[in-house]
């Protein structure tokens, strides 16, 4: 689409078009303020990734900014050749401070907001790019760019993250699109996050879940509520318990198949000595059932610093 360059001002077009060469050239920009600029706007050095009609580029090179305020003046190419014409005539004087003190560019860059006519021959593309060969030998150039509104148009699009630092560039595209963007970062935050059963340190999720399907699955165990974390001498995971189920936990001693139990049983397990699972241990898996629920009498334990042994359920339950 074309963008309408003309809202911009002189100043803040120029510093569009640096903005768009360093993304198109892909190198580095060395900018110009204000002030006498010595015919440059900025200047780059290759190699290059951009190409051009004589191959890749490779070498000086010096970008210039020609910024027409609309409804002046001659027709815009000849308006945009009286801009051309006296820069090239400076390059070319030997006495000029911009040679004496500086470098002639190798390439040139032309970036202009007229919009200028296709047409072969005499359209304003053909007749700005003669004027520019006609210089080209005597100014020992390479390779000439010229950047007028649909060029600089396309690049916008190409570019969008440079486009809306110009908030006189923004469509009411680029507005709806950042409202949708926005709205899917919420929803993505406000989302749940799903957690899968065995998810937290490697080496646990086929075990968890082998030992979650034998248990029951959802029906009985529910969806994780937490990921697997150390407790003690061993890993656990939380669950939320299935329909009319209580909440119920998958644990396992290190290097040991896992036990899915009734969330109280684990924490009687947990509260039956001052130092918790590092004293009393873990269920021990061959001598359990695929679910502990909370009417199991007696559990056996092992791996805990008092040795093997038996939670077991008193008679007032």
């Amino acid at each position: 689409m074309m963008h309408e360059l003309n809202r911009l001002g002189e100043r803040p077009f120029e510093d569009l078009c640096r903005a768009l060469a360093v993304h198109v050239l892909g190198v580095g920009i060395q900018a110009f303020g204000d002030g006498p600029d010595g015919g440059r706007e900025a200047t780059f050095e290759g190699p290059l990734t951009h190409a051009g009609a004589s191959g890749r580029w490779n070498g000086y090179g010096v970008l210039q900014a020609k910024y027409r305020r609309s409804g002046y003046g001659n027709k815009d190419a000849e308006w945009l050749r009286q801009q051309i014409k006296p820069e090239l005539d400076a390059w070319l004087d030997p006495t000029r401070r911009r040679v004496t003190a500086g470098r002639r560019p190798e390439y040139l860059i032309i970036a202009t907001n007229v919009r200028l006519s296709s047409a072969p021959s005499n359209g304003g593309i053909d007749r700005i790019h003669t004027l520019l060969r006609g210089y080209a030998d005597r100014l020992g150039l390479k390779d000439i760019a010229l950047w007028d509104a649909t060029s600089l148009s396309m690049y916008l699009d190409a570019y969008p993250d440079v486009r809306q630092g110009f908030s006189h560039l923004i469509s009411s595209a680029d507005v709806l699109a950042k409202t949708f963007t926005t709205l899917n970062r919420i929803d993505d935050a406000l989302r749940p996050r799903t957690i899968q059963v065995g998810q937290g340190p490697p080496g646990n999720q086929r075990a968890f879940r082998a030992v979650y399907q034998a248990a029951g699955g959802q029906q009985v165990l529910g969806e994780p509520t937490s990921e697997v974390y150390d407790d003690g001498p061993g890993w656990v995971q939380h669950f939320e318990g299935g329909l009319g189920q209580p909440e119920a936990v998958i644990c396992a001693q290190a290097r040991h198949d896992p036990v899915a139990m009734d969330a109280t049983i684990w924490d009687a397990l947990r509260a039956s000595s001052p130092g918790q699972l590092t004293d009393v241990g873990y269920p021990v898996r061959s001598a359990s059932p695929p679910f502990i629920d909370a009417a199991s009498r007696n559990i056996v334990l092992d791996g805990g610093q008092w040795g093997p042994g038996e939670l077991v359920r008193g008679d007032e339950g």
